[in-house]
């Protein structure tokens, strides 16, 4: 039988930590088109310490390998400078994407047109300029998280919370 190698994107998922790691789950493309830029293969890594097989943890624990795959498929701010404007095929510069300024009060943002026209209506405020990005957290988490104080129980936040939502912000990045 002839084995069909045509697929855009490889997941390995493992479980491996020491007991005493204090995270989660963490994910990392692990090879990016050379054309494109976009991932083609990526790892999912689960903290086996922290995994829970009864049934009532079964979907906080399903959302974070989503919440991961997130990070696999783009929504990183190492990935931001490979988005591609799907109308011309071409990369969107980085400065229509995500923004950093240091000095700001909210140094991370999401500054894509898809993610703020759809801010401008969700908060019905045309002067929107951006999202908020995580400013904490370190290397894994600034930069590449929604704010949890500007969007809540949204599924890219950094931070586990009740209820998880897959919102309009995060459905327009990509």
């Amino acid at each position: 039988m002839k084995k069909n190698r045509n697929v855009d994107l490889i997941l390995i998922i493992t479980a491996t930590a020491k007991e005493n790691d204090g995270f989660v789950a963490w994910a990392s493309p692990c090879q990016l088109n050379q054309k494109t830029g976009r991932p083609n293969a990526g790892q999912v890594n689960l903290n086996p310490y922290v995994l829970n097989t009864s049934s009532k943890f079964f979907f906080d624990q399903f959302s974070t390998v989503i919440h991961e795959i997130y990070h696999v498929l783009g929504f990183n701010n190492d990935l931001f400078r490979y988005f591609i404007n799907p109308g011309t095929g071409r990369r969107i510069p980085i400065n229509q994407v995500y923004r950093y300024q240091p000095s700001e009060p909210r140094p991370y943002l999401i500054v894509h047109p898809s993610v703020t026209e759809y801010a401008a209506k969700h908060y019905a405020c045309d002067s929107v300029v951006g999202v908020p990005l995580e400013d904490g957290g370190g290397q894994g988490s600034a930069g590449s998280h929604w704010e949890k104080t500007a969007l809540g129980n949204e599924m890219m936040v950094s931070d586990t919370v009740a209820n998880p939502k897959i919102s309009g912000f995060s459905m327009r990045i990509f």
